[in-house]
């Protein structure tokens, strides 16, 4: 595949001049001497991100490039269930140009929008994506040097499955999972098993976040009353076992273990509590930091220490303001993207990603976040103000 044709990027360039791709390690360089451009790149990222350099910078005259992601990886999360699964073309078309600002990761955010081998009603009339889709994708965002991530939910946030008969007694109360329940676990290892067939990674996202009536009602009815994070911790070493027999190494959104020392709260604590909450974590799985909503870059400082005493491999989600109506929410976007990214790089965090929800139907279009994807970009880059 020609990626510069695929990409539509027409360098309009004079055919006396010429054009080098040398690969290299350390970062992405361009020269252009005024005869010839020599881009030295370390990944097909770097490579697909040069063309966009090279097409905004032009032939006029000689100048010299150089930048690097603080970030082994750098991602962008979109929200494929909430009546917003974005059809396969579109993927495709996002895929292009995430490549061409330089990000490396696409985590689909699926509750029930894919196929599941032996539950057909997984998903039913909900627009899901087909294995052979998700196998597509994954193939067409490797060649771009995107790596596809499958992320689903393995205890809450599955409110739509609850309406099929199939699922009545999967679920404990609202769209919590039954914890400790036989079919509940045959339901998830299916997922596991699908979505094996489907991507090439061995990273997933198992969401388990805010589940918190959690053990309140069948549990309760059948088992008793028990601790919230006993159960919890319960449920989370099971499905991380199915996950490691396929193959996947599950990261969790971090929030329910802060929420079960602190009557609910999700924040940054002292020492003695975080130790406490490290007891609780189990070996295998990566926790995700996530905060949208702050402006502070001593907050976030302090959130990712805490994480850093829990783990030695914090992941942090900030997010894409696009869920609050028709138009994203740019200003207070760039404000917390940046400083939340300073906070990442200050403490030497590999990982990042970006999230884009589609809470109330997924009114916003997504490509109007492509402003704050932009910004995301630079800043990892760049290492930039957005005020320059």
């Amino acid at each position: 595949m020609d990626i510069k044709k695929e990409l539509l990027i027409e360098l309009e360039f004079n055919p006396e001049k010429q054009i080098e791709f040398i690969k290299s390690t350390g970062g992405l360089k361009i020269v252009f001497d005024g005869n010839k451009v020599s881009v030295y790149y370390s990944s097909i990222t770097e490579y697909c991100r040069a063309l966009l350099v090279i097409k905004s910078k032009g032939f006029k005259s000689p100048y010299e490039f150089s930048e690097k992601c603080a970030f082994n990886t750098l991602g962008f999360m979109i929200d494929c269930s909430r009546g917003a699964v974005l059809n396969y073309e579109t993927v495709k078309k996002l895929i292009r140009i995430l490549s061409l600002l330089g990000y490396n990761e696409l985590m689909l955010y699926t509750e029930d929008t894919y196929e599941v081998d032996d539950e057909p009603y997984f998903g039913y009339l909900r627009g899901k994506y087909t294995q052979q889709e998700l196998k597509s994708l994954t193939e067409y965002g490797e060649q771009f040097g995107v790596e596809l991530v499958p992320c689903i939910q393995t205890l809450a946030h599955l409110n739509t499955l609850p309406q099929w008969g199939e699922y009545s007694a999967t679920f404990d109360l609202g769209d919590i999972l039954f914890v400790n329940n036989e079919r509940t676990y045959v339901l998830i290892e299916n997922m596991f098993k699908s979505l094996k067939k489907c991507y090439k990674t061995d990273k997933i996202h198992i969401g388990m976040d805010e589940a918190h009536l959690l053990g309140l009602g069948k549990y309760l009815d059948k088992n008793g009353y028990k601790q919230r994070i006993e159960i919890f911790n319960e449920h989370l070493i099971k499905v991380r076992d199915i996950a490691k027999k396929y193959g996947f190494k599950p990261m969790i959104w971090s929030d329910m273990f802060f929420r079960s020392v602190s009557c609910g709260k999700y924040m940054p604590f002292p020492e003695d509590t975080m130790q406490k909450i490290k007891e609780f974590v189990p070996s295998g799985v990566d926790l995700v930091c996530w905060d949208y909503y702050n402006t502070s870059v001593d907050f976030y400082r302090d959130f990712i220490d805490c994480h850093k005493i829990i783990t030695d491999n914090v992941i942090f989600a900030n997010g894409l303001w696009a869920w609050q109506g028709f138009v994203p929410h740019i200003s207070f976007t760039l404000d917390s993207i940046e400083l939340s990214t300073r906070a990442c790089i200050d403490r030497g965090v590999s990982h990042l990603f970006s999230t884009c929800w589609g809470d109330d139907g997924a009114e916003c279009s997504i490509f109007a976040v492509l402003p704050m994807l932009c910004a995301q970009s630079e800043l990892a880059y760049n290492d930039c103000s957005l005020d320059n």
